[in-house]
């Protein structure tokens, strides 16, 4: 009766270790799904920066229209002085602009003088002749008459300037003699003074805006391209630039882009159907460069005229990690499956054979025992699991107790041996005598680190190999060489700077294997959770990808320092420090040699 309660209660742990692992699955996943829906809301703003920028660029040309702005001055003239003539000379690129507004009728000779002393004197102050083949002439104001005699009297101008440079002139013309007064004159200077001081403000403030969304642009960790209607590009980030292997210096086409990407995408065609269809698109899963992005295409439209569409802006955002998270969830759903269902329906099994057994008492206790160790297999997943949550949480806690690390140490080799053995691998360990009998640390939890190390050391290792655990004291004024050779230590490690960012006199305790090693590539990520190198002994059951990430935890819990070291197709060792305390005080090292 005894046993039928045992087997029951095992089978209710399964099922409850079930429900805690898909629950704790659902979070860790929806964490991530959160983070994903924040990045693509962020690379939305992005996009309306972007556009932004795109639109100052397309109305103001990265400078401003003085043409329309000594319009303004041009007109408000009237209200102080009745002028015949009132024009302006401007510079336009390679064009010449003459706009000229008549207060009065005048014949075309007036207009001709005019026009004369204007274009002199701008050649005079530039001490350069004007192209004046390449003039736009608008006259407005009263009607030229040349019945009229139009005598050309009195003459005053300004220069037009903007950031020091000389852009034109402004001139007022008459028919009277001596018509300019002074104070006329003194009030049209403090007006175009005015004027040009709110053009230096204005245009301050915009390059220090437009350099800040350029700034941003730049910036960005996500390939940013700007095109306007022709699919011409006018703006490529670094970003960009590098999705096609081009530094950030060159200039680049939209040819370029069509050439590296050939039928992976489509970028001029979802340029033009964006600006055709006047919405936003996005693609997913794009493969460049063995990255995954999500891309994102949307049309710039002018915000004074929602129906103008002044070109296209791109985004290309890599969701490589994204990617892999999904595949950590596939593979982690299909491990648990295999982990927790599997042991599962083995334990059910063995309940039928046991029933039909009743009178076996010894067959009874051996399908006893494997359910017991199937179930303790199983809440070992789960312990991992929630060790995981109140490490992230920062809930995770250790105890300081006074304990023995070397009958640790010689308890999990007195464990791990048997197994070893049938295995054909050699298993031994290497303590130094200079380990205090008593020292402060978590008896339990260092236990789960040894644990960890020694079951993954075994699995990887081949028959006719080694494993050997070391432990010796480290004192952070001698050098981690000289201690390793005092003590007779072989290990599978070529680098031992990362020795040095272990500040204290610290307890080293090592886990060496003559195994397959591990490829570089793993080395940097092993310790995050549901990593996986890549390997896979036959007959083993691959892991959860979680060990390691708890053991760090552990360490990292006490104090310490968690590291590995590999060469591939010779070994690995795994090493970690705690840091020496007895009644949380630190000790000082005694001289000894391992034994």
């Amino acid at each position: 009766m005894q046993n039928e309660t045992l087997i029951y209660i095992y089978l209710l742990l399964g099922g409850v270790i079930i429900a805690l692992i898909n629950i704790r699955v659902f979070f860790i996943f929806q964490k991530s799904k959160r983070k994903i829906l924040e990045q693509e809301e962020n690379t939305k703003e992005k996009l309306y920066e972007i556009a932004i920028l795109k639109e100052l660029e397309q109305r103001i040309g990265y400078s401003l229209h003085l043409e329309k702005i000594i319009d303004i001055v041009l007109g408000s003239i009237r209200q102080f002085s009745h002028y015949t003539a009132a024009a302006y000379v401007l510079k336009s690129g390679s064009n010449l602009v003459f706009k000229c507004d008549l207060n009065n009728s005048v014949d075309n000779d007036f207009i001709q003088k005019l026009k004369f002393r204007m274009f002199d004197s701008l050649n005079e102050q530039l001490n350069k002749t004007l192209n004046q083949n390449r003039i736009e002439e608008y006259l407005s104001g009263a009607i030229i008459v040349d019945e009229i005699n139009s005598p050309f009297n009195s003459y005053y101008e300004l220069p037009i300037t903007s950031k020091g440079e000389l852009f034109g002139v402004l001139a007022l013309a008459s028919i009277e003699k001596n018509f300019f007064k002074d104070e006329e004159m003194t009030l049209l200077k403090k007006i175009l003074h005015q004027t040009e001081e709110a053009i230096r403000k204005f245009e301050y403030a915009l390059e220090r805006e437009k350099g800040k969304i350029s700034s941003m642009v730049e910036s960005m960790t996500d390939g940013v391209l700007m095109t306007d209607n022709n699919s011409m590009i006018v703006a490529a980030n670094p970003a960009a630039k590098n999705l096609i292997h081009v530094q950030k210096e060159i200039n680049v086409t939209i040819f370029d882009f069509i050439e590296s990407f050939g039928g992976v995408f489509d970028i001029r065609g979802k340029l033009e159907e964006s600006i055709t269809l006047r919405k936003d698109l996005r693609v997913d899963g794009v493969i460049i460069n063995d990255k995954f992005f999500q891309i994102y295409i949307s049309p710039v439209r002018n915000t004074l005229n929602q129906e103008e569409i002044l070109g296209a802006a791109i985004i290309f955002h890599d969701i490589t990690k994204e990617k892999e998270v999904e595949k950590m969830r596939d593979d982690f759903t299909s491990m648990m499956v295999h982990d927790l269902r599997t042991p599962l329906d083995g334990i059910k099994k063995m309940i039928s054979v046991i029933d039909d057994s009743s009178e076996d008492i010894k067959l009874r206790e051996k399908y006893l025992n494997m359910i017991e160790k199937e179930a303790g297999e199983m809440l070992n997943i789960v312990n991992s699991l929630l060790d995981i949550a109140k490490l992230e949480s920062g809930k995770f806690e250790i105890f300081l107790e006074e304990a023995d690390v070397k009958s640790l140490i010689k308890e999990k080799v007195e464990y791990y041996l048997p197994v070893a053995k049938e295995r054909g691998v050699s298993l031994s360990s290497n303590v130094s005598d200079n380990i205090p009998e008593s020292i402060l640390f978590d008896a339990s939890r260092v236990s789960r680190v040894l644990t960890n190390l020694i079951g993954n050391a075994l699995k990887f290792t081949d028959k006719g190999g080694f494993m050997k655990i070391y432990a010796f004291m480290h004192d952070i004024k001698k050098e981690i060489t000289t201690e390793i050779k005092e003590n007779n230590i072989e290990w599978q490690v070529s680098n031992y700077e990362k020795f040095k960012n272990i500040s204290e006199n610290s307890l080293i305790i090592s886990v060496t294997d003559s195994g397959i090693g591990i490829k570089e590539e793993y080395l940097d990520k092993i310790f995050e959770k549901f990593t996986q190198t890549g390997e896979k002994r036959e007959g083993e059951k691959k892991g959860t990808g979680l060990g390691l990430t708890v053991a760090k935890g552990i360490v990292e819990a006490h104090g310490g320092l968690i590291c590995v070291s590999s060469i591939p197709g010779k070994g690995s060792t795994f090493w970690f420090s705690l840091p020496i305390r007895i009644n949380d005080s630190k000790i000082a090292l005694k001289e000894g040699k391992a034994k």
